[in-house]
């Protein structure tokens, strides 16, 4: 893999970033976006208010710019917008911007990584230059500092843009009692069956129209995924549950010596019994 010095680079196969499932107003970006030799016009802004990534104590804003609009559950779903950027119906950018005005992480969507199930992470050449940082809106010039690539496919961007800043009400429960709730179990179930490759198990923690996925040809591929992404039940941190009705939304939390790495994972309650819905 040939990469510039000083880019660090990771596909996302795994976790789901923690956007919101409810409706979020779109803001404006003007810009081009170009993958493999192909350009894309960039229209469309979102950002959300999110923890900080290295301090908790301070706020991050992902910022989305994307060439079409977003529905409520393509926000709310990384697979989702994954699954539309490999099937050529999304080409986005997913930046996360610190309190310091500095780009901490990017990924980017395109049918040009379709092998990586179209979502590669790239870090080292992202430049935010801001015109309004003032908590409840965003707006500036995102762009790459250099063209770049990612396995021999070049990429770079530059648009300008203004979003409204978003932030998630606050969830059901936290802390103790998002650990022990029924719908933090049933995700922590989920995982362990996962990690042990037990097809019918993985199968009865889900909803029946997610365990739908893993009937026919692909699911042994589906599986060998599942059991490679999901993180061990003891080291996934259960952060929040946000319960709403018949369905709730559970944010998990994986630490590491690099950092942490969160996720949502959303549950539907199937004849009295909370499901994992993916």
């Amino acid at each position: 893999m040939r990469t510039p010095r000083g880019i660090l680079v990771l596909a996302v196969l795994s976790f789901c970033l923690a956007l919101p499932a409810r409706s979020q107003t779109a803001g404006k970006a003007d810009g081009s976006y170009t993958v493999g030799g192909k350009t894309t016009k960039l229209s469309y802004a979102y950002a959300m208010a999110q923890k900080g990534f290295f301090d908790e104590k301070k706020e991050d804003v992902m910022v989305i710019l994307s060439d079409v609009a977003l529905s409520p559950t393509a926000l709310a779903d990384q697979f989702e917008r994954m699954k539309m950027a490999a099937d050529g119906k999304l080409h986005a950018l997913e930046l996360t911007v610190n309190s310091e005005k500095q780009v901490t992480s990017g990924t980017l969507l395109h049918e040009a990584f379709s092998k990586y199930q179209g979502s590669v992470s790239v870090a080292g050449m992202h430049q935010f230059d801001a015109t309004t940082f003032d908590g409840k809106t965003i707006a500036g010039k995102l762009s790459t500092s250099r063209p770049s690539d990612f396995q021999k496919i070049a990429f770079q961007y530059a648009a300008t843009f203004e979003a409204p800043i978003y932030r998630k009400p606050p969830p059901t429960m936290s802390g103790a009692a998002a650990k022990d709730s029924p719908q933090a179990k049933a995700v922590l179930a989920f995982y362990k069956a996962a990690r042990s490759g037990d097809l019918a198990a993985v199968k009865k923690a889900m909803t029946p129209e997610s365990a739908k996925t893993l009937d026919g040809p692909q699911a042994k591929e589906a599986m060998e995924f599942l059991k490679a992404s999901s993180p061990e039940p003891a080291k996934a941190e259960i952060e929040s549950v946000d319960v709403k009705g018949d369905k709730a939304e559970i944010v998990v939390v994986v630490r590491s010596k690099d950092g942490k790495e969160t996720s949502t994972m959303n549950v539907e309650k199937v004849a009295g019994q909370w499901k994992v819905a993916l």
